[in-house]
C-alpha cells in the first residue's frame, strides 16, 4: 500500500533542512512512476522547514512522550478558577518539561551532525511556548509538519525564562526574589504598597507585550520574505532544470537534422554526377548522329 501525503509529510519535515528537497523531489518522482499526479503534485508544494520548524517536528518524532505531556499542560492553564498554588505547580511542571525538550532538541541537532544557532533555540522556545498557550498551534505541532517557528501573540501563559544556559539553550529558572521591605512610619500600608507593586507590574508587562508583539509582527514579516525567497529559489532552479532538459532535447534534434542533412548533400552530389554523365552521353550521341 502507497504511502499517504500526511505520512510522507512528517517523514519529510523530520528530514534535516538541508536534504529535505532532495528527499521531497524523490518521493514526487515515486508517486509520479505509480501514476499517483495527485500525491505528486502535493509533495511538490511542500517546502523546506526553517531549523527551528524542524527541531519541533523532530521532537514529535523523537521525543513523542515528552512533547505529548508539555502540550497536556494547556487545557490546565487555559482554566478560568487557577489557584495560585495550582499555577506554581503547572509552571514548575512546564518548566521543566520545556528544559528537557530544549535539551533533546540539541542533543538531535549534535546527531544530525549541525550546530543549533540562538536564534534557532529561541525559536524553538517559543514555538513550545506558543502550542501550550493556543489548542490550533498545539495541533500545528502535533502534525509534525512545521515548516517555520510558531509565536503566540494573545493571552495566556508566557514561556519566558531566566537561567543559567544549557548546551546552547536557556534554561528555564526561577525569577529572583527580594524580601518585602517592613513599612516605616509615613509609607502606606502593606496591602495598598502590594497593590501598587502590582499595578506597576502589570503597567511594564503590558509595556513588554507591546514590544514583543511588534518584535513577532516583524519576524514574522521577514520569515515570511525568506519563506518567499525560498520558493521562488527553489521554483527557478525547478525552471532552469527544464531549460536544461529543452537544451539538451533542441541539441539531440540539431545534431539528427545536421546527419540528414548531410546524407541529404551526398544524395544531391551523386545526383548531379549522375546528371553530368548524363548530359556527355547524350552530347556524344548527338555527335555521332551528325557525323
Amino acid at each position: 500500500m502507497s504511502p499517504t501525503l500526511d505520512e510522507i509529510a512528517r517523514e519529510l519535515y523530520a528530514t534535516t533542512p538541508a536534504d529535505f528537497v532532495a528527499a521531497r523531489d524523490e518521493h514526487v518522482r515515486q508517486a509520479r512512476e505509480r501514476g499517483d499526479s495527485d500525491l505528486a503534485r502535493a509533495l511538490g508544494k511542500l517546502r523546506r522547514p526553517k531549523q527551528s520548524a524542524w527541531l519541533v517536528n523532530l521532537l514529535g518524532k523523537e521525543r513523542r512522550t515528552e512533547l505529548k505531556r508539555l502540550l497536556d499542560l494547556g487545557p490546565a492553564f487555559r482554566k478560568e478558577k487557577l489557584t495560585a498554588d495550582r499555577l506554581r505547580e503547572l509552571s514548575a511542571q512546564r518548566q521543566k518539561l520545556v528544559r528537557g525538550l530544549l535539551q533533546a532538541a540539541h542533543d538531535l541537532a549534535l546527531q544530525a551532525g549541525l550546530r543549533v544557532s540562538a536564534e534557532a533555540a529561541t525559536e524553538v522556545e517559543a514555538t513550545l511556548g506558543a502550542a501550550v498557550a493556543d489548542p490550533e498551534l498545539a495541533e500545528q505541532v502535533r502534525r509534525g509538519q512545521l515548516e517555520k517557528p510558531l509565536f503566540y501573540t494573545g493571552f495566556g501563559p508566557s514561556l519566558s525564562f531566566t537561567g543559567p544556559e544549557v548546551a546552547g539553550f536557556p534554561t528555564p529558572g526561577p525569577a529572583p526574589t527580594t524580601p518585602a521591605p517592613r513599612p516605616s512610619a509615613g509609607q502606606a500600608p502593606p496591602k495598598e504598597a502590594a497593590h501598587a507593586r502590582d499595578a506597576e507590574a502589570e503597567r511594564q508587562l503590558a509595556q513588554a507585550n507591546a514590544k514583543v508583539a511588534e518584535a513577532e509582527r516583524d519576524l514574522e514579516s521577514r520569515t515570511t520574505a525568506w519563506q518567499k525567497a525560498l520558493r521562488q529559489r527553489d521554483d527557478l532552479r525547478t525552471q532552469l532544470e527544464r531549460l536544461r532538459e529543452r537544451v539538451r532535447d533542441l541539441t539531440d534534434q540539431l545534431a539528427a537534422t545536421e546527419r540528414g542533412v548531410r546524407a541529404e548533400e551526398r544524395r544531391r552530389k551523386q545526383a548531379e554526377h549522375a546528371l553530368d554523365a548524363a548530359q556527355r552521353s547524350h552530347q556524344a550521341v548527338e555527335r555521332r548522329t551528325r557525323s
